[in-house]
């Protein structure tokens, strides 16, 4: 065994357990004496952490402020109504402190600001697996006033927008969608026919939660002696290609049998339903366009490079026994999920897909993993691009008699948690305790920075990518024209709905 690299891991490893001990402390002590009503532009925190008396490692970060000034809203209660998953983290309001750090993030954030504008944050629960995705329609269509804030699935909270139940962006006064704290490329994104019903801003965690990154297994690139991927990224030169030949490289009949099983090793595990947009996705290709009105428009049976994307991903996953064979059927529980992962956990797999959430179904393995985006379509795409498997959105009903209280609030929420509650989340959470060593954080770096909502993949799931995909992927079906073309007429009509009542809001 080599002692040298051993030692150099443990040391590595208590750097970063040192990291989130005082990172945890530093956030804790800002978010106690911090005002962004007092910190300008050029504020700064600096956080030493020093692992030994040989290493420090100093990193710097701005301080936004959100220019609200002053407000007084007299001890009224601000009442949210949430889903709860176990998808990603739903919760905009914590009672109390646990000690674990984004809840602890959240908690203080929330403390703050019901101190500065004087209000008192109220969070009520729907639970989906219970009372559906849809359970906030009753209240919406009731005109009930009982909410100041909606949070819901995309699906159902673009269906409630189109109907009117909600202010739009610009009707909420104080938000200023234009700030860092707000998603620029997910507010461009989400709108509808030139108007905006959604932002995503810093204190929505389940837009990184749902966002899609490739693992590697480390010992299993170097036992076989394939390229790194890390070094494929960093070049350039990650693209379908490459994934293909490292893929192919690692597939083995372990027992001998001749059948390919659980029990042997695979190129690639993940879920039937979640291939096909992860690299179609990664191939800068999109299932749903808008035209010059901003209408939303199905393109995928006549788009070229969608086709061709569509066509290469069977030939590079399903040709040498690459995937991992899980089952369209498979796919409608949580067991599935499960399933692509152990492969991967147990080290029997070169590469798997996983939600940033799901990470954390890898903290007990064994396998020394790595973590980079979906590879481009050829060395000539301009860039990476990831996948958002949607997010969570939030709309202020119109029953709600006092926007601009909640466009306020919203606002510094934004801001502060972009400030204190990112950090925990990004820094301590993803780059600490989720990931095995610095180059992979580096990657959520560029993973983050182009992250893609396709409505085929998100708004039209149930039509489009949990409906024929999904079967199409699991059953090897590759004639992809036929396939898109053949729901194209209930595409199609849901997305007139969409379009016309979108367009009437805008006039």
């Amino acid at each position: 065994m080599d002692n040298s690299a051993w030692l150099k891991g443990i040391e590595n490893y208590m750097k970063k357990y040192i990291s989130l001990i005082l990172l945890g402390a530093l956030l804790a002590s800002a978010m106690s004496c911090g005002d962004s009503t007092t910190t300008d532009d050029s504020a700064q925190t600096t956080d030493t952490v020093s692992g030994d008396d040989n290493v420090t490692d100093e990193t710097t970060k701005e301080l936004y402020t959100d220019n609200l000034g002053e407000y007084d809203f007299g001890g009224e209660e601000f009442t949210i109504y949430t889903r709860t998953t176990p998808l990603f983290y739903p919760y905009l309001n914590v009672s109390e402190e646990t000690g674990e750090v984004l809840n602890d993030a959240v908690y203080a954030r929330n403390r703050k600001l019901e101190e500065r504008f004087n209000f008192t944050f109220v969070e009520e629960y729907y639970d989906y697996l219970v009372e559906g995705n849809d359970a906030p329609r009753q209240y919406l269509m009731a005109g009930d006033d009982t909410y100041d804030l909606q949070q819901g699935r995309n699906v159902h909270m673009f269906n409630y927008a189109s109907e009117g139940f909600f202010y739009k962006i610009d009707e909420l006064p104080m938000i200023d969608p234009s700030q860092p704290y707000w998603n620029q490329q997910l507010y461009s994104d989400l709108s509808m026919c030139g108007e905006n019903f959604f932002a995503v801003g810093a204190f929505n965690i389940s837009a990184y939660d749902f966002t899609h990154v490739l693992l590697f297994n480390k010992d299993m690139i170097s036992d076989l002696g394939l390229e790194d991927p890390y070094d494929l990224v960093l070049s350039g030169d990650w693209t379908y290609d490459k994934f293909a030949e490292l893929a192919r490289a690692a597939v083995n009949d372990l027992n001998g049998d001749q059948v390919m099983d659980s029990e042997d090793q695979y190129g690639y595990t993940s879920l039937a339903k979640q291939v096909l947009p992860g690299f179609w996705i990664g191939a800068g290709a999109t299932s749903i366009q808008k035209d010059s009105d901003g209408k939303l428009v199905y393109t995928a049976p006549t788009d070229e490079h969608f086709i061709s994307v569509y066509q290469r991903i069977f030939e590079i996953t399903w040709d040498d026994n690459v995937w991992y064979r899980i089952g369209a059927d498979v796919d409608t529980g949580s067991s599935g999920e499960d399933e692509a992962l152990r492969v991967f956990n147990d080290g029997h797999a070169l590469f798997t897909n996983s939600s940033c959430f799901q990470l954390t179904l890898t903290r007990e393995t064994e396998v020394d993993f790595g973590i980079i985006p979906y590879p481009k379509y050829d060395e000539n795409q301009d860039k990476y691009y990831s996948r958002i498997e949607g997010c969570e959105l939030f709309g202020v009903p119109r029953t709600n008699s006092n926007p601009e209280m909640a466009s306020v609030i919203l606002e510094a929420m934004a801001c502060d948690s972009q400030n204190y509650v990112i950090p925990a989340y990004y820094d301590v959470m993803l780059k600490v305790k989720l990931t095995r060593d610095e180059v992979s954080a580096s990657m959520l770096d560029l993973i983050f920075e182009n992250r893609v909502f396709d409505y085929g993949d998100t708004i039209l799931c149930t039509e489009l990518r949990d409906g024929v995909l999904r079967i199409a992927f699991a059953e090897d079906n590759r004639n992809a024209a036929s396939l898109l073309t053949s729901v194209e007429s209930t595409v199609n009509n849901k997305l007139k709905t969409l379009n016309d009542s979108f367009e009437a809001l805008a006039d």
